[in-house]
């Protein structure tokens, strides 16, 4: 009978320390989920639009094709001409939407090319465009008056095609804006969130006693409801991108 009673005990004391050292379970995480929404986007992240090709100034397309021809290696899809520099020839920044090679396909890229309008055109420098620099706060204010020798903006050189739904949430969130909407040039980027999150490049004009021309990128959110409004503002400071 003791014998019984004691391997009862042990029996249960095993139980109880196996409850003991049993995980609670998995909590729901509370980060955005990963899972792919319609079109392929990652919900929560920023999707680069793969849009059409820009329309470049003639002269600067020739660069562009001359300078991307030497550069075998990297394929290049010009977004927006963002900046020129007049040097010995002409410097151009253009925003481009890399696709090969695979590791960097589907990024934006800042290409920097010299043209000496007496050689071909080459690729001086390529650099990754940092979208989430645009998401938060105003940007710099632009300079009423541009530096001699100094990048400019090259802002309305080159507009691409918009789709019509993100025209249609800039039309409605722009109506109302302060100075009037600016120039839309480009569609860069979309984010699934509640709705959908665009970032535009646009243009607009600083006026004052030297009026010049800027680029800015332009965030909208457009609701599930079709409503539409700026949730960000900031200026493009071509010099150092």
């Amino acid at each position: 009978m003791k014998k019984t009673i004691c391997m009862i005990t042990a029996v249960l004391l095993m139980a109880l320390l196996a409850a003991c050292g049993t995980e609670a379970p998995a909590q729901p995480s509370a980060e955005p989920s990963s899972d792919p929404a319609p079109g392929g986007q990652m919900v929560g992240g920023w999707q680069i639009y793969k849009g059409e090709a820009a329309s470049l100034p003639k002269d600067v397309q020739e660069a562009f094709d001359e300078a991307c021809a030497a550069k075998m290696d990297v394929e290049l899809v010009p977004v927006a001409l963002v900046g020129n520099q007049v040097v010995g020839g002409m410097n151009y920044k253009i925003l481009c939407r890399q696709t090969a090679p695979a590791e960097e396909a589907g990024t934006l890229k800042v290409v920097e090319i010299y043209d000496s309008f007496e050689e071909d055109a080459g690729i001086t420098m390529i650099s990754a465009f940092n979208l989430t620099a645009y998401t938060d706060g105003t940007g710099y204010k632009p300079d009423p008056e541009p530096i001699d020798g100094g990048w400019g903006s090259s802002a309305g050189a080159s507009y691409a095609v918009i789709p019509e739904e993100a025209q249609a949430a800039f039309d409605k969130a722009t109506a109302d804006l302060k100075g009037g909407a600016p120039a839309l040039e480009a569609l860069l980027a979309t984010q699934v969130v509640s709705g959908t999150n665009y970032m535009f490049l646009c243009s607009g004009d600083n006026g004052g006693e030297f009026p010049g021309r800027y680029q800015q990128v332009v965030i909208v959110y457009a609701d599930l409801e079709g409503n539409a409004q700026v949730t960000n503002i900031c200026t493009l400071d071509s010099s150092v991108l």
